[in-house]
């Protein structure tokens, strides 16, 4: 009853894990199979995008400098231009415009005889119109064509991390942007809004800013969920004369896997499905008769050993097993073990013990070899350590940390003239200092009388006062002092503050730090020879 007992329960275990591998199995398959056809999907919208993106900055690019000055005088007469809402093409701006410029200047031709910068002030307000209407169209015809939701032109203000809609695909009127409380005027229900500024700040739109100061096209994209549902927006600059004069955004719907690719799905899970169960059907039948039997004997063999602790068990092994597969193998493997279990397990001992003392006498080694044995802080190899463990985060991860470098002013002067004793009490009364003050902070002895601190994340914030504290801190100790060589301490210090576009690697950060450093310390001998 027992052994059927055990039998029942292994073959219950197995039975789970090859059901639970199946499991395993479809989900990953249906997972690789969809996320594979999704995959290829968002390329292909990418690649889609890109391309309009690509049309429309070259459409720009090919006008030349007149481009540039149609944004210019855009951005600065955008909120005298009135184009009806509802226009369907350029017509009507344009023969008003060409109304105009005939009767001011009969017989000219814009261009040759005259340039845009040289029209009267109404005239060129009708050109800017027609321009204006004419590149809307653009934008919404290559919309229309490419079938994209969203299409427009972005002139990017740096000053304040705005962006101004100069080209909109998506067509508003004045009313449309009232504030609450704000009633809407029935003469700008037909006229366009311009002007649209919205704040992009660069933490939320790092690719949008990354191609606009590059002026290059970037990998990657902005991902949405708005108006247009969930789409993905690419952006393209618009370079005239090696200048960036704006980003065109292209945004395109990215929907959920079809039809047709969430059934290919299923019918390839029912196929796999169907493999695996039929073959673990058989194979736990074959399980069953070449493996289950046999161990289920050997196990009997093990319990006994178990309760008796007889070697004699061993030899019974020994004859139950005496076949060349890999049970009877496993069964002298066995019957190998109780034979030498004694002595294993003595060698395991002995190793074991060994193994701690040498991992003992190698933490007592790293821990010499890092540790300052003056002043008792880590030293220049923990301190080289440590620096390029900054320098890996730093390539992946937003770190912020500073250095501080501190020089002991005078220590030769002590050495020389109260003895190296007094000097090395300096060195550890600085330490300690240094160590109280920046608490948050890692402090390493980097040479005889310098010390550099790793600065952490709160010790950043307040670098200037805690800087103020340390020079108040080693003035008041040289004031109070009752010996000659205490009254002669002082220090310089000097700290940087990791910056990733002005300070680009943690070397650079303790060259900055480390040249403060020396200036103040020239600051306090002129002061002293004053």
């Amino acid at each position: 009853m027992n052994d059927s007992r055990k039998k029942s329960g292994l073959m219950l275990k197995f039975t789970m894990i090859y059901v639970a591998f199946t499991i395993v199995l479809l989900l990953i398959g249906g997972l690789l199979t969809y996320y594979s056809q999704m995959s290829i999907y968002k390329s292909e919208c990418e690649e889609h995008i890109r391309g309009v993106g690509e049309y429309l900055a070259a459409l720009m690019e090919n006008e030349g400098p007149a481009i540039k000055k149609y944004q210019k005088y855009y951005l600065e007469h955008f909120d005298e231009i009135f184009i009806p809402y509802d226009f369907k093409d350029g017509d009507r701006a344009y023969a008003d415009y060409t109304e105009k410029f005939a009767a001011e200047y009969p017989g000219q031709t814009l261009g040759y005889d005259i340039q845009t910068d040289d029209l009267s002030d109404e005239v060129k307000k009708a050109y800017y119109t027609f321009l204006h209407e004419y590149w809307i169209l653009n934008f919404e015809k290559a919309r229309e064509a490419f079938d994209i939701p969203y299409t427009y032109y972005l002139v990017m203000l740096e000053d304040t991390h705005d962006v101004i809609y100069m080209i909109d695909g998506e067509r508003t009127t004045p009313n449309d942007h009232l504030k609450d409380g704000e009633a809407a005027d029935h003469e700008d229900e037909n006229r366009l809004y311009l002007g649209d500024r919205y704040h992009n700040d660069p933490k939320d739109y790092e690719i949008l800013w990354k191609t606009w100061y590059t002026g290059q096209k970037q990998d990657g994209y902005k991902e949405f969920n708005n108006a247009w549902g969930h789409t993905y927006c690419y952006y393209t600059p618009v370079n005239l004369d090696g200048e960036t004069l704006g980003i065109i955004g292209t945004e395109i719907n990215v929907e959920k896997v079809n039809r047709n690719i969430l059934n290919n799905t299923i019918m390839v899970l029912l196929r796999i499905g169907a493999v695996v169960i039929s073959a673990m059907i058989i194979l736990m039948i074959l399980l069953h008769f070449f493996i289950l039997k046999p161990v289920r004997s050997l196990e009997k063999q093990v319990s006994r050993y178990a309760d008796s602790k007889d070697e004699a068990i061993a030899g019974e092994i020994d004859r139950a097993f005496s076949g060349n597969n890999e049970i009877d193998s496993l069964g002298k493997s066995f019957a190998d073990m109780i034979r030498d279990l004694k002595d294993h397990m003595d060698k395991l001992a002995q190793a074991s013990h060994d193994l701690a003392v040498t991992q003992q006498y190698a933490a007592e080694m790293d821990d010499l070899a890092n540790k300052d044995s003056l002043t008792g802080v880590r030293n220049k190899l923990a301190y080289d350590k440590e620096v390029q463990r900054l320098e890996r985060r730093r390539e992946t991860e937003d770190l912020r940390f500073g250095i501080g470098v501190v020089d002991l002013n005078n220590l030769k002067l002590i050495n020389d003239t109260w003895g190296h004793e007094k000097g090395d009490e300096a060195i550890k009364c600085m330490c300690r200092l240094i160590c109280m003050i920046f608490a948050h902070s890692a402090v390493f002895r980097i040479g005889g009388d310098e010390f550099a601190l790793i600065m952490s994340e709160t010790d950043c914030g307040y670098a200037e006062g805690l800087i103020s504290e340390f020079n108040r801190t080693i003035r008041e100790i040289a004031d109070k002092a009752e010996e000659d060589w205490q009254k002669k301490m002082s220090a310089a210090i000097g700290y940087s503050i990791y910056d990733p576009e002005t300070v680009g690697n943690v070397e650079a950060v303790f060259n900055k730090a480390d040249q403060n450093m020396y200036n103040m310390k020239k600051m306090m001998k002129t002061a002293r020879s004053i």
